[in-house]
């Protein structure tokens, strides 16, 4: 009988997951079998005993070698094959590749089995397959073609594999001579204007000075919507949502409407000359200064942009605003709770939402109108300084790098918990005119990050592709 630790072991590594990892200190941390387990069943795998395990296993060789060509095929520019897998009893026939370019083109390439070199043979199930290494016309053309694979018969052609086929760059795009950055966080920026947060108009005051120097690029941590609350709340690796960024970039006394900060002064002052980023503080101060801009922005009629942007958004952005506004409920009711799944069962349904879906028009516009203030990923709403900061970069040539999150916010919260964080803030990076006075950073305790491929969403995916081919890495 097999034992069922190894076969466990052998279905992890048929599917891609760690049985150990070593941390930051060296040491070796064994991934525990409860937790492989949950992992393959969530793919599907039974893992009730080993003999299940090994059916499953046995099932999806079978399907692997059953296809001629997987579903994907990603080859660099300079390939010169790709495995092609057939049955030994059609291993001494002939084979057609097509070729659909991203331009429309076809190309043919016929191949007699017999003649392509073997790469491997195997039986599973009782049947014999054998791996052919079938060459590739040349030159390859960048980009997202289609490959179709047939089997050549007496009558003509049976399509025997098909396949989305992705001709990459032998390398990512190198720049000639070498070029010097500055990684930025951009709230640890300090100014003599800013209201204890680094904002988008210091951003955009540092990336003058900074071409100025003949700095090449500028690197920015994700700038995404993230709660604002200490400890475990704050990391800008860990956002809410991927499709809106935080309003505490965002320099209010820029945005239309906004009138002075005499309310405000005290508080401001105070924010500027903390020794760390008070991310509470900040945020709810620039939460009630956007209200009163909101306030003003509708009494005066509203405008038809934002009306647009509304319309452009639909439910995403009125769906976030509602989470927004339970989330803060949430947390005041019970200040341990710290994501949404830690909320009482009955706000995971539709009757216990119903007050909130239904709550006044303008206080859900109110978080649209900050969403939109702050920029978003679709419509183009004008108060976007984020958008203006890409400019001055633009004028600088100067390159902006942002990082994407890591995980998502239903992760980070359990994160934080689990690590115990410290509630250490990050200590603002003062802007001179010498870029000097440049204090530390407080590091919070090392925070364990579970990252899975299901965090990798479609919309993420695009965004690196996206950057990637500005880039030169794609086309």
């Amino acid at each position: 009988m097999a034992n069922y630790s190894e076969v466990l072991d052998r279905a992890a590594a048929a599917y891609g997951i760690e049985t150990e990892y070593t941390d930051i200190w060296g040491r070796i941390h064994k991934t525990p079998e409860r937790v492989t387990r949950a992992i393959l069943a969530s793919l599907g795998v039974p893992t009730g005993t080993a003999e299940e395990i090994e059916r499953s296993l046995e099932g999806r060789a079978l399907a692997r070698w059953s296809r001629p060509i997987p579903p994907a095929l990603v080859v660099r520019q300079d390939a010169g094959a790709i495995p092609l897998h057939m049955s030994a009893e059609r291993s001494g026939g002939s084979v057609k590749l097509e070729i659909r370019w991203e331009s429309g083109d076809l190309q043919h390439h016929w191949c007699w089995l017999p003649e392509l070199p073997t790469l491997e043979t195997v039986t599973v199930a009782g049947r014999e397959f054998v791996a052919k290494r079938m060459p590739l016309p040349a030159p390859l053309r960048l980009g997202y073609h289609e490959a179709r694979v047939y089997w050549v018969t007496e009558t003509g052609l049976e399509t025997i594999g098909e396949a989305r086929f992705i001709v990459c760059p032998k390398r990512a795009r190198s720049f000639e001579g070498r070029a010097a950055g500055v990684a930025l966080s951009l709230y640890g920026l300090r100014s003599a204007r800013n209201w204890g947060c680094g904002d988008f108009t210091d951003l955009r005051t540092a990336i003058g000075m900074l071409a100025k120097a003949g700095v090449s690029f500028v690197a920015l941590n994700p700038l995404h919507a993230i709660p604002n609350r200490q400890p475990y709340n704050t990391s800008p690796y860990l956002p809410q949502c991927i499709m809106y960024r935080n309003f505490i970039y965002l320099d209010v006394e820029r945005v239309g409407g906004w009138r002075d900060a005499g309310s405000f002064a005290h508080e401001i002052e105070a924010l500027r000359a903390s020794e760390f980023v008070e991310y509470e503080r900040v945020a709810q101060l620039k939460l009630s200064a956007l209200r009163a801009v909101f306030e003003e922005f509708t009494a005066s009629g509203g405008s038809p942009e934002f009306t647009e942007y509304e319309e452009a958004e639909g439910a995403l952005v009125h769906d976030f605003a509602i989470y927004c506004a339970l989330d803060v409920e949430m947390h005041r009711r019970n200040p341990d709770v710290w994501l949404w799944t830690d909320w009482p069962p009955e706000y995971l349904a539709i009757p216990a939402l119903r007050p909130w879906l239904n709550s006044p028009k303008n206080t859900i516009r109110a978080s649209c109108f900050t969403n939109s203030s702050s920029g978003t990923s679709t419509a183009s709403w004008p108060r976007c300084r984020l958008t203006r900061s890409r400019k001055a970069c633009g004028s600088a040539s100067i390159t902006t790098w942002r990082s994407l999150p890591t995980v998502t916010e239903r992760t980070s919260g359990h994160t934080g918990r689990i690590m115990s964080m410290g509630a250490g803030s990050a200590r603002p990076r003062t802007i001179s005119r010498q870029m000097g006075r440049t204090g530390p950073f407080r590091r919070p305790i090392a925070m364990l990050i579970r990252t899975t491929v299901t965090s990798c969403s479609r919309n993420r995916f695009a965004r690196t592709r996206g950057t990637a081919a500005r880039c030169g890495s794609i086309t």
